[in-house]
């Protein structure tokens, strides 16, 4: 069986409890308009998101494999040094068996500027070759085998952790396809949910049906800002992170606006900070793990850092009756 929605896994999982908490926002609205959408409905929705996240967090991990290709990316960043110096050690090194413009520099450095990590390690592996049949001469010129260990030592580290990443890719492929039944199911009842948003409110709340419009949501989680997502930021939001009820600051909740591709993340102080584009900046999202995503309007003005603090209020709890 073949999945029914349209876009990534992890766009997925990121449109569910959008739509989930403006449900639970409007849910007099939903109510009114059909007894089927009452607090009952609401709590069957809450379990069946939590056997979701169970799924996502036990087997297919996802959170690991973020930090895991995070790695990835700052290791072959370590690589732009390198490839530097041994470009300087190529002009002044004589009886190369390769000319030095025929050394696959170019290549090498799209491919990490592009974050394409076995593109990137192919290449790395072409200089690796490369220098050990040119040691001599480069070594003539002030390149040292302790130079090449640590580069030898920095793509072994690289090649490893890419393949246990690409391995843990996979056993997240076989997981999805072992449930797409339960995902279909939870997609279907979710775009059922966002039509009849989009239809209650389209006229009366436009502003509304747009937390109903999943091609809307897609553009907000990814940041999607277009031509200005390269404009550098003119101004500064700042604040605090707390728990609607305790007061208690978060820690690791995400927060971005809908005018720049940044994502930034809270201290132990439940602190953040993030460079914003005024003029086009109109609101602002938290989101964090058991936590209701915080959609918030705000107006900046160039050249200012706007203090905005938040609070964030828990998913509530299924309620058992006596």
């Amino acid at each position: 069986m073949k999945k029914k929605f349209y876009f990534t896994f992890e766009e997925f999982l990121s449109v569910i409890p959008f739509i989930r908490d403006s449900l639970v926002r409007d849910l007099a609205f939903y109510t009114a308009f059909s007894s089927v959408y009452d607090q009952d409905y609401v709590d069957a929705l809450n379990l069946l998101i939590a056997e979701l996240d169970s799924i996502v967090e036990n087997k297919i991990k996802i959170k690991e494999v973020k930090v895991m290709t995070k790695d990835i990316y700052d290791k072959m960043i370590l690589f732009r040094e390198l490839l530097n110096f041994m470009d300087s050690y190529l002009l002044l090194a004589t009886g190369l068996t390769v000319a030095p413009k025929d050394w696959p520099f170019k290549q090498t450095r799209k491919c990490i500027t592009n974050k394409n990590v076995d593109g990137a390690i192919l290449g790395l592996l072409g200089f690796k070759q490369l220098i050990d049949d040119n040691f001599d001469a480069l070594e003539a010129v002030g390149y040292t085998d302790v130079k090449f260990v640590d580069f030898k030592t920095k793509l072994t580290a690289l090649s490893a952790l890419n393949e246990t990443r690409n391995l843990k890719i996979e056993e997240k492929v076989l997981v999805i396809n072992d449930n797409i039944v339960f995902f279909n199911k939870v997609f279907d009842q979710i775009r059922t949910i966002a039509k009849v948003g989009k239809n209650l409110f389209r006229i009366s709340a436009p502003k509304k049906a747009d937390d109903y419009t999943i091609s809307k949501l897609l553009k907000r989680i990814t940041h999607h800002v277009g031509k200005d997502a390269k404009v550098k930021p003119d101004a500064w939001i700042q604040g605090t992170l707390t728990d609607l009820l305790s007061g208690a600051k978060l820690k690791g909740v995400s927060v971005w606006t809908d005018s720049c591709n940044t994502v930034v993340i809270t201290d132990e102080n439940g602190f953040f900070k993030i460079g914003v584009t005024a003029d086009i900046t109109k609101m602002i999202f938290a989101t964090l793990k058991n936590y209701i995503i915080v959609q918030e309007d705000i107006v900046i003005m160039k050249g200012i850092t706007l203090q905005h603090d938040m609070e964030m209020e828990m998913v509530p709890l299924s309620t058992e009756s006596a």
